[in-house]
């Protein structure tokens, strides 16, 4: 700060001071003051938003709804810095969620704090996307390891969220029958809370959830109520790791 104004009395010492020109001490003093005035002038707070990143199916975002829109209105209204995003993959297999991800430079482009994973309800398909239960494990591993080894700009880790899939209570598609409804609560959501269990990640129970609230379920996706519904258990599940502001 001394320095500062030493360098506004040379100058005034050796230019106009020094050509004659009168210059008085009321204006040597106002441009002292200006100079002080503007240095002290705090730093814009920079304000940051927690990046919430939402990958799936059509459970995740489609034509039949979408959970993040509402999951981002609740953020909204607790008055918290969070941009939910989706990477939804309508119709995607764990297989073909892994070649997308594999390929995409979402995460990059994203930089999320936090990912909310939900694949598996195409898997039991009927047709030729069916998936054995030991290809969808090893699917979903080689996911959660892309997952796990991107680091966020900063270096800090992913915090990672695997959603259980819904129950089917009525077979509302050609491409799921009785055996899709026996695989989910057989084979799905047993693997899906193992991968948690050894991948260290949080787990969201959407099939408990929904064998709760069956009336949520119509067919293999919610309806509107249900998208709703989905968003505001989400959020009971994230929200104590969002802070106001992230890096």
């Amino acid at each position: 700060m001394l320095g500062v104004v030493a360098l506004v009395l040379e100058f005034l010492y050796n230019g106009p001071m020094k050509r004659g020109l009168l210059v008085s001490i009321e204006v040597a003093a106002a441009m002292v003051i200006i100079v002080v005035y503007f240095l002290l002038q705090p730093s814009p707070v920079r304000v940051t938003y927690t990046r919430v990143l939402c990958m799936g199916d059509s459970l995740t975002e489609s034509s039949y709804g979408q959970y993040t829109r509402h999951l981002g209105r609740l953020f909204k209204a607790e008055n918290l810095k969070v941009n939910v995003y989706s990477a939804a993959r309508p119709g995607n297999t764990s297989g073909e969620y892994l070649d997308y991800l594999s390929k995409s430079k979402i995460l990059k482009k994203i930089n999320p704090h936090i990912l909310v994973l939900m694949l598996g309800t195409n898997d039991v398909r009927i047709d030729g996307d069916s998936t054995p239960v030991d290809r969808f494990e090893k699917n979903m591993r080689e996911i959660i390891g892309i997952l796990h080894r991107f680091k966020a700009r900063g270096g800090s880790s992913l915090r990672i969220f695997i959603m259980t899939i819904p129950p089917i209570f009525n077979c509302d598609l050609s491409t799921f029958s009785e055996v899709s409804r026996r695989r989910i609560a057989e084979e799905s959501v047993p693997t899906i809370s193992k991968l948690a269990r050894e991948e260290d990640i949080h787990l969201i129970d959407l099939f408990e959830f929904f064998k709760k609230r069956p009336e949520l379920l119509p067919g293999v996706h919610p309806g509107e109520k249900g998208y709703r519904a989905m968003a505001e258990f989400i959020f009971t599940q994230i929200r104590p790791y969002v802070n106001k502001g992230a890096t």
